[in-house]
């Protein structure tokens, strides 16, 4: 996908190579493009994150690999918006991309992936410190790589 082909720059998190690229491509150079393309990622996060909240909640075809997908399609979505102006306010954004992280981590710890749940969550933490999900999610992922 195009979060993959952006994501060649390594020394970028996944998640905002998708802004960068958008940035390369020129996507903001028009006020109301820019706009329009803002308000469309921020509206395709939340229905990610929703969706992904479903695969990972299910009580019958419950689905964490997809809950991870829709997760990390989320976050580009969000990179996307935020590099577009399209939050009201830097709190909103940075509120997103939190639970973004966290419900990350939860479902990649869910699929033994400790290591890239730790980073999530310590994302997570950076976005919002004073959140204490965040920090709870972290010290699952510590407990599950016998770092606690």
């Amino acid at each position: 996908g195009v979060a993959g082909a952006a994501s060649s720059d390594s020394r970028l998190p996944e998640h905002m190579a998708l802004a960068v690229l958008q940035k390369r491509l020129g996507c903001h150079q028009h006020h109301r493009e820019a706009s329009d393309l803002g308000a469309a990622a921020c509206q395709r996060a939340a229905a990610l994150r929703e969706e992904g909240n479903r695969c990972f909640s299910a009580k019958s075809g419950r689905n964490v690999p997809k809950a991870v997908r829709c997760y990390a399609k989320a976050l580009d979505a969000v990179a996307v918006a935020s590099a577009q102006g399209a939050f009201s306010s830097a709190g909103s954004h940075r509120e997103m991309a939190s639970r973004l992280e966290s419900n990350f981590s939860a479902a990649l710890l869910e699929m033994g992936r400790a290591e890239e749940a730790l980073l999530a969550a310590d994302r997570a933490v950076l976005w919002d410190p004073d959140w204490k999900k965040a920090h709870f999610r972290r010290e699952r992922a510590l407990a599950a790589l016998g770092r606690v």
